[in-house]
């Protein structure tokens, strides 16, 4: 995916200048609103060129919200959540079996984070990057990944393997599987 994002650049410039982030928006009632299809139209124009998708399929998320799921050639897929397109959840196999799950971040999804526009102090871990494991509001102690990963906020669990060669480490807080 950073890849794709770095020969992005090439053909469509700095990433700041793009029209590529959709940000949270919310209905009269207060409720996020479903941005699936502005999602996909962004990932069409900046990445999609640069990456080869297989198939796409629409799906639900945990919420029953509309997402498209992106399936790659070595059986892997990616989906964006649905009210925005900075949150990437990757899926090793089986996403369709994975978001029936109810924890499924940390098991058999890992979130990653495509936000390098923002240099506030929620996101000093992306700033000027690009895709990462989540980190939004992270404080730097390396306890607080775990305690979060075990705490069912599985975002911080893909930091835990990055920060092991990609491995999954002995002491990693959940369970994998698919």
């Amino acid at each position: 995916m950073n890849q794709a994002i770095l020969q992005s650049i090439v053909d469509n410039g700095e990433v700041e200048s793009w029209s590529y982030f959709n940000d949270d928006m919310t209905d009269e009632d207060g409720d996020k609103v479903n941005q699936a299809d502005k999602n996909d139209a962004s990932f069409q124009r900046y990445l999609a060129p640069y990456l080869k998708v297989i198939d796409k399929k629409e799906a639900k998320d945990a919420n029953g919200k509309k997402i498209f799921i992106y399936f790659l050639s070595d059986g892997s897929a990616f989906s964006f959540a649905q009210h925005e397109n900075r949150d990437i959840l990757f899926y090793p196999k089986n996403p369709e079996k994975c978001l029936k799950k109810q924890d499924y971040a940390g098991s058999c999804a890992f979130a990653f984070e495509f936000y390098p526009i923002s240099n506030s102090k929620d996101w000093k871990y992306l700033y000027g990057k690009g895709m990462e494991p989540a980190l939004y509001q992270w404080d730097g102690d390396e306890k607080t990944l775990y305690n979060k990963c075990k705490s069912g906020s599985g975002g911080y669990c893909t930091a835990i393997i990055q920060r092991n060669g990609w491995k999954v480490p002995k002491d990693y807080p959940g369970r994998i599987s698919f």
